[in-house]
């Protein structure tokens, strides 16, 4: 027997009704009121001391452990509680990851594909490159070397896989063989873990494994199988073709034009917009007159002199500054506008920035040329050489702002918010362009290169890390 509190010492009939009780003796008076009679009190003995059964035992514990508990928090010593989780493996996490800092609204339709077809392909080589390309990110951003050993026997598992389903004619039909050639190229770039050459031999650029996707859409077309993937992964194709053909110096990589004939050769495209292909066509047609290259015939070169050229890439220049300056994200217009050769879609403003980033890079490259020109050739006229801030200074402005994903952050803080990997990969090839330009100074050069070394390591993205070091040397 124990005193466990203070038990209620109203009447039977107020405690059972859970009202007040004036508890008037002998009996209460408001039952006496209401009812007429008082069904009495409980036994003072048992309202003192009661028996402790199962229930009262459990309050008392709870009362203690509350204390306890109470008491530890305030000295500083509770213990924290072992959280259970769900083991999931390091693929698995990596890949989860590689969704959200690349493809996640990236408006880029190679990367938008990868989320569904990772799930619903039976294709083990996509599956394999995919992780391989995920867990090369994610070694990269958590700086676990130990996870590159899995990241390459995956790549390994993709390459034999491509291997065999380019040996079987059932298997290279599936859209999941041309697909995982890309995710290698990716990963080549994710990883960087080879040297980039400038030997328009050979070819590595940034997509390594351009000769064998070029051969893929080749056979696909051949034999009727292309359908709206091929087209946006040629819009890729393009993209990277055309960073490889601008960047590439004094020089035409030869895929360059086998990549352009074909596409000449199909009956929906994607061909070049109007205004990159004077761009493309500028720069054979500067290196046909200043080294005598022999180039394929196009029917645009004739007779044309270096004064005509520097004039009309002036124009060209200010042409592609104004498509630049047109681009711009409306929120709630329906269905995004495609732009850069139907490589992106603008779907955010950020998306905006970075095709803004993209013509203004050609527009660079343009000026390069006007430059080297003006300097090789002494030539002097009325037209000045560019001036090397308006060069820069728009592309930087817009390198900036794509950048700048939270409107409260700093100007040029780079954040960690999903996408980033996505944006290192976008912004690669203007800012390399920056860096390797003669026409940007030297603290322009040293912006880039400190973002390129920030975003590279923030999104997972080894060819801009590899980039930033070696262009500080």
């Amino acid at each position: 027997m124990v005193n466990t509190g203070r038990p209620s010492r109203a009447c039977f009939n107020c405690k059972e009704r859970k009202v007040k009780c004036d508890q008037q003796m002998p009996s209460c008076g408001r039952c006496m009121r209401l009812l007429g009679h008082c069904p009495g009190y409980p036994d003072p003995w048992l309202l003192t001391l009661r028996c402790q059964d199962a229930h009262a035992a459990q309050l008392v514990s709870t009362r203690v452990e509350k204390s306890r508990s109470r008491r530890a928090e305030q000295a500083g010593l509770i213990d924290m509680p072992v959280v259970r989780t769900i083991d999931f493996s390091a693929e698995t996490m990596s890949v989860h990851k590689f969704f959200a800092d690349y493809t996640a609204q990236s408006g880029v339709a190679f990367l938008e594909l990868l989320a569904d077809k990772y799930t619903s392909s039976s294709m083990p080589c996509l599956s394999a490159a995919l992780e391989a390309t995920a867990m090369a990110s994610s070694s990269r951003q958590l700086r676990q070397s130990g996870l590159m050993t899995r990241t390459r026997q995956a790549y390994s598992k993709a390459i034999s896989g491509i291997r065999h389903a380019m040996q079987d004619e059932s298997l290279i039909k599936e859209d999941s063989v041309l697909l995982s050639l890309f995710v290698l190229g990716l990963f080549q770039t994710v990883a960087a873990e080879f040297a980039p050459q400038q030997n328009p031999i050979t070819e590595p650029g940034c997509h390594p494994h351009a000769r064998g996707a070029l051969a893929l859409f080749q056979y696909r077309a051949k034999h009727q199988m292309a359908n709206s993937m091929d087209r946006g992964l040629l819009a890729l194709f393009w993209e990277i073709r055309l960073m490889d053909f601008f960047t590439t110096p004094r020089e035409i990589p030869p895929l360059w034009f086998e990549l352009d004939l074909f596409i000449d050769s199909l009956e929906d495209g994607p061909n070049l917009e109007p205004l990159i292909r004077q761009a493309v066509d500028f720069k054979v047609l500067f290196l046909s007159l200043d080294l005598g290259l022999s180039v394929p015939e196009t029917g645009r070169i004739h007779g044309i002199q270096f004064p005509e050229l520097i004039r009309s890439g002036l124009s060209l220049a200010q042409s592609l500054d104004e498509e630049a300056r047109g681009i711009v994200y409306v929120d709630g217009v329906g269905i995004p506008s495609v732009a850069f050769n139907g490589f992106i879609a603008i779907s955010c403003a950020t998306n905006a920035a970075i095709v803004r980033c993209l013509y203004l890079t050609v527009r660079l490259h343009i000026l390069e040329i006007l430059s080297e020109a003006a300097d090789a050739l002494h030539f002097h006229s009325s037209l000045n050489q560019p001036h090397a801030a308006v060069c820069t200074e728009p592309l930087l402005r817009e390198i900036t702002s794509a950048l700048n994903a939270e409107p409260s952050r700093a100007e040029g803080q780079v954040g960690k918010e999903p996408g980033m990997g996505f944006r290192a990969y976008s912004l690669y090839w203007p800012m390399t362009a920056v860096l390797r330009s003669k026409l940007a100074n030297e603290a322009s050069r040293a912006w880039v290169r400190e973002k390129l070394l920030e975003i590279g390591t923030a999104g997972g993205f080894g060819l801009a890390v590899m980039a930033g070091k070696i262009m500080d040397r």
